[in-house]
């Protein structure tokens, strides 16, 4: 080489093509890029278990609260049919047997409990869905306060002797019987249908092998609605005058019969008693005067618990024969012997009262 030469230059250093990011990572940076994705995972699936896990918790406490109500109302329903509404007939039933006052008292203390019921209806906290059916309960059990409260008012004008006044009396309790009428129907439709339905959107089952949503029936039976039953119960002289007119009167019983065979007073008789059958009673008004709001009554008396119905008649014809069906209603005891008296109530200027009450022995079979 020549002094004169060029020197000889350097290769200039080859650039690197550019990498990625990540490939400049070291392994433990992966490692944290890894763990902090495992990490995000995990506390999403975290926060998805304690979403389903609240939701399940919320499920199953309306669920609780549902059955909860439930329970509660058919528990307050109960204790107003038996602890008031069936105390409350009573009395009325026994009116006859009691002094005008003591009868009032009696009714008034039945009346402040069922005031005490409206409070409990009103205490009762239900869910959410449930909040118009409290409502109705409540006004369920103040139909039942009020109606009591209106009818007690009227109790010692009904029986007393006047019979103008106790007419207007008798009317005014037929008309306030209505109330309880109305309970029974508030309570059936927007009540136990209302918890009934919603039992059923959530899930749980109701009637045979479910949840048992409870029924109410305050009103026995719907004679009540009628001024002559009220009377005749109550042993009021509304819808008479109280004292015998002119002429004679009287009524005479002349057979009765049931299941298509007329029964025999000196031997055992035979009738079927599933449906409870409906006792034909004849009888004739001996007087020469028409007679009204005349009470036949049957008696069912030898079985588990006495049997007792009632039918009223609007009016007796002087001189003329009269064929009445009463329903029995109650299933009898079956395959007993047991004693059925029938009656038919005095009226007044009647003076032998000997052909009024028939008494058979009879089997239900």
């Amino acid at each position: 080489m020549s002094f004169f030469d060029d020197e000889p230059t350097e290769a200039a250093p080859a650039k690197s093509s550019p990498r990625s990011s990540g490939a400049n990572r070291s392994p433990d940076q992966q490692s944290v890029v890894q763990r902090r994705l495992m990490a995000a995972g995990g506390a999403v699936v975290l926060l998805l278990i304690m979403v389903f896990a609240v939701k399940s918790c919320a499920d199953s406490r309306t669920t609780s609260q549902l059955k909860e109500f439930n329970s509660k109302a058919a528990q307050l329903v109960a204790d107003s049919d038996s602890q008031v509404g069936k105390a409350f007939f009573k009395e009325l039933q026994g009116a006859t047997t009691k002094a005008p006052t003591t009868l009032q008292e009696s009714v008034n203390q039945i009346s402040v409990l069922s005031g005490e019921q409206v409070k409990q209806a009103q205490r009762l906290d239900p869910p959410d869905s449930l909040k118009a059916a409290r409502d109705n309960l409540v006004l369920v059990m103040e139909l039942r306060r009020d109606g009591i409260a209106a009818i007690a008012r009227d109790l010692q004008t009904a029986v007393s002797r006047n019979s103008a006044d106790s007419q207007r009396a008798v009317q005014s309790i037929a008309g306030n019987m209505r109330a309880f009428d109305a309970s029974d129907a508030v309570y059936q439709w927007k009540v136990a249908g209302a918890i009934t339905a919603a039992l059923d959107s959530d899930g749980i089952a109701v009637g045979a092998g479910g949840v048992q949503v409870a029924k109410s029936s305050f009103l026995p039976s719907w004679q009540w609605l009628d001024p002559a039953y009220v009377a005749a119960q109550l042993g009021s002289t509304a819808g008479s005058a109280g004292t015998a007119g002119p002429g004679t009167h009287g009524h005479s019983l002349d057979t009765v019969s049931a299941g298509g065979q007329e029964l025999a007073a000196g031997t055992e008789n035979s009738i079927p008693g599933s449906p409870p059958p409906a006792f034909a009673v004849t009888f004739t008004n001996g007087g020469s005067a028409d007679e009204s709001n005349v009470q036949i009554t049957i008696k069912v008396e030898g079985g588990p618990a006495p049997i007792t119905v009632t039918k009223v008649v609007a009016q007796s014809k002087a001189g003329q024969q009269q064929t009445i069906q009463v329903p029995l209603g109650s299933a009898p005891p079956i395959g007993q012997s047991v004693t059925v008296t029938v009656t038919i109530s005095t009226v007044p200027g009647e003076s032998n009262g000997d052909n009024n009450t028939l008494t058979f022995p009879v089997t239900f079979t």
